[in-house]
């Protein structure tokens, strides 16, 4: 199993902290295994900076491109997986 730390800009973060939205759409830079932990922090992109509000949990289910013909739709190279928050927090400050 495997940790990942990931950015999230704050217009989907705020549906991740508000608990609307339990799924990551992401680029498939990584291997994502389910039963990965994952730390999701709130990056500003304008500013460069973490807000300081972050929310940690565990990978589920991972749909990732699927070969020519078969009936996954996703563009390579994006996945997408579920996530199951086990908690969530504010750093003072934000960090950079």
């Amino acid at each position: 199993m495997s940790h990942h730390d990931l950015k999230c800009w704050p217009d989907q973060f705020v549906a991740l902290w508000s608990r609307d939205k339990r799924h990551e759409v992401r680029r498939a830079d990584r291997q994502y295994v389910e039963g990965d932990t994952v730390r999701i922090r709130e990056f500003l992109s304008d500013s460069q900076r973490y807000t300081g509000r972050w929310v940690r949990g565990v990978i589920g289910h991972v749909t990732n491109a699927g070969p020519v013909g078969s009936n996954v739709f996703l563009p390579d190279p994006i996945c997408v997986f579920t996530f199951i928050e086990h908690s969530r927090g504010v750093d003072s400050g934000g960090t950079s």
